[in-house]
């Protein structure tokens, strides 16, 4: 770090203890930072009834297919249930095909039933938590435009081309 006159200051040195009193001094003049004694909280995350009311909108106004990103696998299940779908027989046919050869342990999960009947709806939900293939039919659907939504975690930005209006 470095103090008013531009010199470096030595705020940790290997084990000891950060100097947070020299740390404190530095920050003090800096309100984007704050100073090293201040309690900071980052802003809440809106409530799921929130989100879906502004992915609802959008959905009206016609930019779809969207995608939602939510921290935690949780939050994609409950903000999935708050999302105005549009009944599609296509894309569950789609989905039917696909599934048709799995494991019957598979099928007759509840996580398959849950996913299948938000598909059914055009939303789809992506995270580490879903079986495997579930989770690749559901990357398929939307890339190829067949789901409208897809609630996801940033476990979706790894490596899949979905191109998306908002």
């Amino acid at each position: 770090a470095l103090n008013d006159k531009a010199s470096p200051i030595l705020l940790k040195n290997g084990e000891e203890t950060l100097n947070y009193k020299e740390l404190s001094e530095i920050c003090s003049g800096v309100t984007e930072i704050g100073n090293a004694y201040q309690i900071s909280s980052l802003p809440k995350e809106p409530p799921c009834y929130v989100i879906a009311n502004h992915a609802n909108k959008l959905i009206e106004n016609g930019k779809i297919p969207l995608i939602l990103f939510c921290l935690s696998r949780k939050r994609c299940a409950k903000v999935a249930k708050l999302i105005n779908g549009i009944e599609d027989n296509d894309v569950l046919e789609f989905f039917d095909n696909a599934s048709e050869n799995w494991d019957p342990d598979i099928k007759n999960s509840k996580q398959f039933q849950k996913i299948r009947n938000l598909i059914s709806m055009g939303i789809g939900i992506h995270h580490s938590g879903i079986i495997p293939i579930i989770r690749e039919t559901i990357e398929i659907l939307f890339s190829k435009g067949k789901l409208i939504v897809l609630i996801a975690t940033e476990t979706f930005a790894l490596g899949v081309n979905a191109p998306a209006k908002a």
